[in-house]
């Protein structure tokens, strides 16, 4: 079972723009002088591993095609935004409700559209 269908009728809706950017900014710590698509990329990659079957998924870092301490690294930087629940060990975290809801939204919007809503999100206060 995949993290969004444990939502069962409840699947989450898609993030807006301005939310991704929200998230990616305000959550992720994501700026401007990042290579934003390689940035995008991993985040992606990262909530479709975590969105896949606990068991059937390859490990973390394998996934992403780093070694292991940057995939712990980068999956506590997933729960510190609150994006995945770190669960008994990084190898069985899950997507949280905010993770779905954004996994979705970057499966909908393009990474050019994100990064233009990024560059007019920079100026606006957080929280």
């Amino acid at each position: 079972m995949s993290n969004l269908a444990q939502y069962g009728d409840q699947t989450p809706e898609k993030m807006s723009l301005h939310d991704i950017a929200k998230c990616l900014f305000a959550d992720m710590h994501v700026c401007g002088c990042m290579e934003f698509s390689d940035i995008v990329g991993v985040i992606r990659t990262s909530l479709e591993n975590l969105n896949s079957e606990i068991g059937q998924r390859p490990e973390f870092h394998e996934a992403l095609g780093v070694p292991h301490p940057i995939g712990d690294l980068i999956l506590s930087m997933l729960d510190n935004a609150d994006l995945c629940e770190h669960g008994g060990n990084h190898g069985f975290s899950w997507l949280t409700w905010k993770g779905c809801t954004l996994l979705n939204g970057l499966r909908e919007h393009k990474d050019e559209d994100i990064e233009t809503e990024m560059e007019n999100f920079g100026g606006e206060p957080v929280g």
